[in-house]
């Protein structure tokens, strides 16, 4: 952490400006007392143990992979919010290098408890929808 001083008009302040490699994953404290967590939705979907698209047809999802995630980042990504919230805590976005290489503060079971069902809530035909995938769903890949 770094502190800094500031000279306004005669008066000193001190404030701290924190380092990106040494902040924790418990950034902050909301007014309410509630922690701030840094999460990714990105790094979140990718790394949950859940993987509703299995619940699509194997072909669809190898064939138009990103199309799906793309939408389903977008989609987890209040999910998150609201799962972590229900735990306490409020989330701040951080980068992907972020999450993965900050202390664990809360521990990793934690995140993958989080993630786990932030995706579970994840509605898979939202997802298809939102990917602009129902027609190629329909025509192709429907058994």
């Amino acid at each position: 952490m770094t502190i800094a001083l500031e000279d306004n008009a005669g008066d000193v302040a001190a404030f701290a400006m924190p380092i990106v490699s040494s902040v924790q994953h418990v950034t902050a404290v909301t007014q309410d007392g509630r922690p701030v967590v840094v999460d990714n939705a990105s790094y979140a979907w990718r790394n949950n143990e859940t993987n509703p698209l299995r619940q699509l047809h194997d072909d669809l999802v190898q064939d138009y992979r990103d199309d799906l995630d793309d939408a389903a980042i977008q989609l987890i990504r209040p999910l998150l919010a609201e799962v972590w919230a229900e735990r306490g805590y409020q989330v701040r976005w951080g980068t992907e290098d972020e999450v993965d290489h900050l202390p664990d503060q809360p521990d990793t079971t934690t995140y993958r408890s989080v993630w786990d069902e932030a995706a579970s809530r994840v509605d898979v035909d939202q997802v298809v929808e939102d990917a602009e995938l129902v027609a190629v769903m329909r025509a192709a890949y429907s058994d």
